[in-house]
C-alpha cells in the first residue's frame, strides 16, 4: 500500500478501523500512526494500540504480549523488507510455545 499516493493515509485508517476486534495491534513504519488512528476510532482500546519505531521494537513487543491462542495478523509490504521479518516472527513463535510450557 506504499504506492496510493494522495490516497495511502485514507486507505491505511481504513484497514485499521477493521482491526479494532483485535486483540492488540503492534505497528511500525510510514503508516502505523494512520492505522492505529483508525482502530481507535473503530473503538479500539488505546492500550492495546502499539506503535513502535522500527520492526524490531515491534517484534520485541509481540514477544512480551503474544500468547498461546493467539491470532496474529501480520501485515507488510516487500518495500519493508518483510521477507526478512517471517523468520523473526517463527522464532517468536517458538519462544512463545517455550514460555506457556513452563507456566503449565
Amino acid at each position: 500500500m506504499l504506492g496510493l499516493g494522495t490516497y495511502s493515509d485514507y486507505l491505511h485508517r481504513m484497514v485499521g478501523e477493521h482491526i479494532k476486534n483485535a486483540d492488540y495491534a503492534v505497528l511500525f513504519g510510514d503508516y502505523a500512526y494512520a492505522y492505529a488512528e483508525g482502530a481507535k476510532a473503530a473503538g479500539m482500546k488505546e492500550n492495546r494500540i502499539f506503535v513502535c519505531a522500527n520492526r524490531e521494537i515491534a517484534l520485541e513487543k509481540l514477544l512480551l504480549i503474544a500468547r498461546k491462542g493467539d491470532c496474529i495478523l501480520f501485515k507488510a509490504s516487500h518495500d519493508m523488507k518483510a521477507d526478512e521479518i517471517n523468520p523473526m516472527i517463527k522464532a517468536i513463535k517458538k519462544q512463545v510455545e517455550i514460555m506457556n510450557e513452563v507456566k503449565e
